[in-house]
């Protein structure tokens, strides 16, 4: 797995990149047309597309994260219960944990 710093720096560069992408589609529209209407309609389209884009990389994301804490704890568990089932002792000492 990458490091914590460069996952965040990549994260911020992805938006930037993006913030960077929808100021240059409102400049080149704002120069283009003069009418409001189609520079929004430009405008918003391209956003929504770079929002849903970005928006669908975080969560996939935050679901790897998720999913490798989730594989950690099953692990912790496992070993837990594989003792439980190795030795009667050993089961009622665990029990007794917090």
């Amino acid at each position: 797995m990458a490091a914590p710093e460069r996952n965040e720096t990549f994260a911020f560069i992805v938006v930037l990149a993006g913030l960077a992408l929808v100021a240059m589609v409102f400049w080149i529209s704002a120069n283009k047309w003069s009418d409001a209407k189609d520079v929004i309609g430009v405008v918003g389209a391209v956003a929504g597309i770079i929002g849903t884009l970005a928006g669908a990389y975080f969560g996939v994301k935050v679901g790897q994260g998720n999913r490798q804490q989730l594989h950690d704890e099953n692990q912790k568990l496992h070993l837990k219960l594989t003792r439980i089932a190795a030795e009667p002792a050993e089961a009622r000492r665990i029990v007794a944990e917090p």
